[in-house]
């Protein structure tokens, strides 16, 4: 494995840096999904048709890391490209 590769599960990823990443979910898996991209030097958003207290906490979380974040998402497309999606 390269230094730059990231080992998750049976696949490698290579660093994020300046890759948008999508992140559909924001349960404790898309948590930990657009945490772990970031870390990558990644531009994350997170799309979530949901809104509760922990959402809230959790999209504050990811936004003190510059995560964007849109909860009560009911669209049925995201128009913005993308380099990586993460089904949560």
């Amino acid at each position: 494995m390269e230094a730059n590769t990231l080992n998750v599960g049976f696949a490698e990823v290579g660093k994020l840096t300046n890759q948008q990443s999508l992140v559909l979910g924001l349960g404790v898996s898309g948590l930990a999904a657009a945490e772990l991209a970031r870390l990558q030097e990644g531009n994350v958003t997170v799309l979530d048709a949901g809104s509760s207290d922990t959402l809230d906490e959790r999209a504050e979380r990811l936004r003190d890391r510059d995560v964007c974040v849109h909860l009560d998402w009911n669209r049925p497309s995201w128009d913005e490209p993308v380099d990586l999606a993460i089904l949560s």
